[in-house]
């Protein structure tokens, strides 16, 4: 009889720590809703009989928190901080061990408007020069957005996402002559800000047909490097000068600058001009002029 009853109490103490070893894990941990201070996860129960579920979380891999015990099978995890990554393990009352889920991020706040935006030199016939300030300390970004378009087009070309550590870039291949209508916006995983715009023009194109077409004691003369609807500059100086004399708005096919010393050195570049916009100067020419004809 006694023996009976050991072996009785023996086979319920299996069950028990079988029943125990073999209890279903919860499943499936997901996120149902994010904001910038708070996270929504629900889940599965691993036997429809459970019906209380204990939670715990950590932030960025940090230690393992409390978040209490439930009867439902959702929890919401408020208070916390913006673009941070929180991970939850959740078991079931009945036991079956921790299952764990994966990382989920609170959403980042809208960065600042870019701040600062502006032209700098170098501005070519093909290229533009931009700059803007550093975020603020509080905003987060982790790029800029960067597109550019002609005036009279309506499509935005985009460039590559430029790195937060940046505050320059040049924008390269446009047209020469051309006006351009460019906006900036700061921009994280889950929000871009406003758009600051500014307009650009491009120089007009350096002439490449500038040369000197006669060369005399006193003059010089030299061809129109314009084109149709453009003037050019002339600037000239004596070798060793540090002053240019610069004969602006010319549209001549021929100009003649007078009044040279014979004989002596001197240094020439040309510009094209259109109204108030112009080209970087041309490389510098240097020439001679001659000797008086012999009596």
């Amino acid at each position: 009889m006694l023996l009976a009853g050991i072996r009785t109490l023996v086979f319920l103490c299996l069950l028990i720590v079988l029943g125990h070893s073999y209890a279903a894990r919860v499943e499936n941990i997901r996120l149902v809703s994010r904001d910038y201070e708070s996270l929504t996860v629900e889940w599965d129960p691993g036997d429809p009989q459970d019906r209380q579920f204990e939670v715990r979380y950590q932030a960025n891999n940090g230690p393992w928190h409390p978040l209490g015990k439930t009867a439902e099978t959702r929890k919401q995890l408020s208070e916390l901080k913006p673009g941070v990554h929180y991970r939850f393990k959740i078991q079931a009352g009945s036991g079956g061990g921790w299952t764990y889920s994966d990382n989920f991020r609170t959403r980042l706040y809208t960065p600042a408007v870019v701040r600062g935006f502006k032209l700098v030199q170098p501005v070519t016939a093909n290229s533009i020069s931009l700059a803007w300030d550093m975020p603020a300390a509080d905003s987060i970004v982790d790029s800029y957005r960067l597109q550019y378009r002609e005036v009279d087009q309506q499509n935005w070309q985009t460039v590559t996402p430029i790195a937060a550590d940046k505050t320059r870039y040049q924008l390269q291949n446009l047209a020469a002559a051309s006006e351009y209508e460019l906006r900036l916006s700061a921009a994280n995983e889950d929000a871009s800000s406003i758009w600051v715009s500014l307009l650009a023009r491009t120089q007009l194109a350096v002439p490449w047909d500038f040369k000197v077409v006669g060369v005399e004691d006193t003059s010089v003369k030299v061809n129109n490097p314009s084109l149709p609807g453009e003037q050019y500059d002339l600037a000239y100086r004596m070798a060793g000068d540090d002053k240019w004399h610069t004969v602006k708005g010319l549209n001549l096919p021929v100009y003649q600058i007078d009044a040279l010393r014979e004989d002596t050195l001197y240094q020439l570049r040309v510009r094209r001009r259109m109204g108030e916009y112009f080209s970087e100067w041309t490389d510098i020419h240097t020439l001679r002029t001659s000797l008086p004809p012999a009596p």
